[in-house]
């Protein structure tokens, strides 16, 4: 992703992208971690110029932690289009810091939106950490725009296709734990290359229940009905994430068709 054209102002943050060959699949097609990397970056450049980034609260033994991730794309771009991504930060709610964002491609249309919903995450004790002065430097910027906090995944009903999943050491991050970036990539690779060739996500959501860090084995089911699916991941009963999304057929639908 080229996006060095950036523009940060009253906290809401503007990206000019180039889509890269090495963020698209098969087809030239974004891939789905793609679009989530590029709203975290989007993100970070947001909360670097208001001082709240992750460097400047890990001072203070907390780091930045997404809950809930949703996309929706009328089309997804392929690969050398320019788009203009937008992240917009929203009121805080309590201790959560939602977010929205807007994708344009190079005529100004919008194509896509997006949600993100984060928290902070004490770095010693992995629970819940409340910084106060964070919700405020965000209101001192003028934050006042509040919409609803992006919606769960849900789980599909029905029989599942099973499997045992271990995190590998390229899925970690800075946290320790595997990236979110990662968790969509891993429902790609379950699917597989059969039906990935024929089919695009062109919706998704996201939610983080559980951290999955290096040294765990996730109980992985996998739901279809018609083109939705859903994705999930359990220690025992305790659920871990859940992914829900439609499939969109790369020949009739609009997945990377101008």
């Amino acid at each position: 992703m080229n996006g060095n054209d950036i523009m940060t102002k009253n906290g809401i943050t503007t990206l000019t992208l180039l889509i890269e060959a090495d963020e698209c699949d098969t087809a030239a097609v974004w891939r789905p971690s793609a679009i989530v990397t590029a709203m975290q970056r989007a993100t970070h450049y947001a909360r670097e110029a208001l001082g709240i980034d992750w460097s400047s609260l890990a001072a203070k033994g907390a780091l930045w932690v997404v809950s809930r991730v949703n996309v929706s794309f009328e089309r997804i771009p392929k690969m050398g289009e320019k788009l203009t991504l937008r992240a917009i930060p929203q009121k805080p709610v309590k201790a959560l810091y939602p977010w929205r964002f807007e994708f344009s491609d190079g005529e100004g249309r919008q194509i896509g939106t997006g949600e993100t919903l984060w928290n902070l995450m004490d770095a010693d004790t992995r629970r819940l950490a409340i910084l106060p002065d964070v919700a405020e430097t965000l209101l001192q910027a003028g934050i006042t725009e509040r919409g609803a906090l992006p919606a769960a995944a849900l789980e599909l009903d029905g029989d599942p296709r099973r499997l045992t999943f271990t995190p590998a050491y390229t899925d970690l991050d800075i946290n320790g734990h595997a990236s979110h970036l990662r968790y969509i990539d891993w429902c790609c690779n379950i699917f597989g290359a059969g039906i990935m060739s024929r089919y695009a996500i062109q919706r998704f959501r996201i939610a983080y229940m559980h951290e999955v860090r290096i040294d765990s084995h996730a109980d992985i089911e996998l739901r279809t009905r018609g083109t939705d699916f859903s994705f999930s991941g359990y220690y025992g009963d305790t659920p871990a994430f859940v992914i829900d999304g439609t499939l969109a057929d790369r020949k009739s639908g609009s997945a990377g068709m101008p």
